[in-house]
């Protein structure tokens, strides 16, 4: 996949994963708190090895997606329509736990009404 305009989520990223010693956060929690990009979408890569259940705890709560190995999809809802953050904000909880790091697509889906999108590479 080409990631155009690659910006680090270095804006009050607070991201979570296997191991990584933040206190108090949940394993397989992952958030990326980038408020400048609202109606963004979110694409997920599994780059793990094996599959990884989703999720969504922000803008959504509750739907769940598995992703196989490598796999890159946008996540959508039950009518196939890509689900936007009103905030830029994601917020999803992954089984088992990866890593994440985090991308921003300016261009990305915007053809599905997306605002850019935010591209979580599992790892």
């Amino acid at each position: 996949m080409k990631i155009s305009a690659m910006v680090v989520a270095v804006l009050g990223v607070a991201l979570t994963g296997v191991g990584n010693g933040v206190a108090g956060a949940e394993a397989g929690m992952s958030t990326i708190v980038a408020e400048d990009f609202p109606g963004s979408c979110l694409v997920v890569q599994n780059h793990v090895g094996h599959d990884v259940e989703i999720r969504l705890n922000y803008p959504t709560w509750g739907g769940y997606w598995t992703f196989v190995h490598d796999q890159v999809s946008v996540v959508a809802d039950a009518d196939n329509v890509v689900i936007t953050s009103p905030s830029g904000a994601w917020n999803f909880t992954m089984n088992p736990p990866a890593e994440v790091v985090w991308v921003f697509d300016a261009g990305l889906n915007t053809e599905l009404g997306c605002n850019g999108s935010w591209v979580a590479s599992l790892t």
